[in-house]
């Protein structure tokens, strides 16, 4: 018995050895090693500088063996864990070029990180399917051609700050975008969407000060949180397949129009259209139900309709726009405070809720408002009107209802 123990022991150890064994071969500063799965990557930096190549295979013990990927940081590691993986910081490279036929499919997470001075990627292989997170962090690219790789993804900040970035030629399969793919990619002047395009996610293209123009498909579904802000965009085409914009998803961009009449939103978030400045014509979707706050903050807007599905207004939804009426549709139940405060040329309000609720000061600052229609046919309830005005303008009910509203305060210092 303790002859078997013993002997099960060894073999135990020596295939344990065997199974997590990898041995290496440096090249021209890249060094590739062969993992306990039977693959071949490159593993990462020895010493590479200048325009480095990546080969097709490699011979390690006298065997030859295809390169399939770039290891990342979290790439193998209880295996490559004394290794320096990838090419994190390293500013002596400038170029990466793949050769003709690499069966290289994908490049790990961070494998670049703030190598500034790599301006070129060239010949990337059309295998190539995974690109991952963190990948090109704030390296010195100038354009990329990513258009007949298999990426389907780009992943959580895959492009983050790479502040040279002028053009990239999106995959042709590409199907969404995660968070901060392009943060930051202040010279990124230009984007086409693929067809494929489904989900464009948060801070997608956040702070790409010099993009003013992306020409969308018509397929896509899903705008994530301040997925263009500051972006100088000055127009784009709402597709009827979208279904959500995320909160201050176009937050300080130049649009100067909105048609979002064909979409199928039922909800626009808090700021999804903040401090857009020169927005002066919007249409809204046929079925909504919810405008947020201050999702038209600052905006230059002098009319709207409202759609009949409308039924909330958030605080400070309209504050600041150039409004001259405001018709309220019957199922609007709540506007909530200061949603249309500091209008300038506000004149009219209609109030056709059967029991709209005014906030307070919901159109406070509002100088040339002079009349306000409450046309429900139904007795109001009194206590939902809490002082939403500040100049104490003309009040007009029905007939009937006069002696309910002449206990009404519109104002704190008013009873109309």
């Amino acid at each position: 018995m303790k002859r078997v123990y013993f002997t099960l022991t060894l073999m135990s150890l020596f295939g344990g050895l065997n199974a997590f064994a990898q041995t290496y071969t440096t090249i021209n500063g890249v060094k590739y090693g062969l993992m306990s799965d039977n693959k071949c990557i490159v593993i990462g930096d020895a010493g590479a500088k200048g325009d480095i190549t990546f080969e097709n295979e490699v011979t390690i013990n006298d065997h030859t063996y295809p390169v399939t990927g770039v290891c990342g940081s979290g790439d193998y590691s209880d295996e490559a864990k004394d290794q320096k993986k990838g090419f994190s910081g390293n500013d002596k490279i400038t170029g990466i070029t793949f050769k003709t036929g690499s069966q290289i499919t994908w490049i790990g997470d961070h494998a670049f990180k703030s190598c500034k001075n790599l301006n070129t990627i060239k010949n990337i292989p059309s295998e190539l399917n995974d690109i991952k997170s963190w990948c090109f962090e704030e390296t010195g690219l100038e354009s990329v051609d990513l258009s007949n790789t298999k990426v389907t993804i780009m992943k959580d900040g895959v492009f983050y700050n790479n502040t040279s970035l002028t053009s990239i030629k999106l995959p042709n399969k590409l199907e969404n975008f995660w968070d901060n793919a392009f943060y930051g990619c202040t010279s990124l002047n230009n984007i086409e969407m693929p067809s494929t395009v489904v989900g464009i996610y948060n801070h997608v293209f956040d702070g790409c000060t010099s993009l003013t123009n992306v020409k969308f498909n018509d397929s896509y579904t899903t705008l994530g949180t301040h997925v263009f802000k500051n972006c100088p965009l000055d127009a784009v085409t709402f597709p009827n397949t979208l279904k959500s914009i995320g909160e201050y998803a176009f937050e300080s961009t130049n649009l100067k129009t909105v048609d979002l009449s064909n979409t199928q939103i039922t909800s626009l978030p808090n700021g999804s259209f903040y401090d857009c400045e020169q927005l002066s014509d919007v249409k809204l979707p046929k079925e909504l139900t919810y405008i947020g706050e201050k999702v038209f903050y600052k905006s230059t807007i002098a009319s709207i309709t409202f759609p009949p599905s409308l039924q909330k207004i958030d605080a400070w939804a309209f504050q600041n726009t150039q409004l001259t009426n405001v018709v309220i549709p019957t199922q609007c139940s709540s506007i909530e405070q200061g949603a249309f405060s500091d209008n300038a040329n506000l004149t009219t309000v209609v109030i056709n809720g059967l029991e709209c609720y005014l906030a307070y000061q919901a159109f406070c600052n509002c100088s040339k408002l002079t009349d306000v229609y409450i046309t429900s046919k139904e007795a109001p309830v009194v206590e939902r009107y809490g002082f939403p005005f500040d100049n104490d303008p003309k009040v007009h009910v029905m007939k009937d209802f006069v002696d309910i509203f002449s206990g009404l305060k519109t104002s704190e210092n008013y009873n109309p």
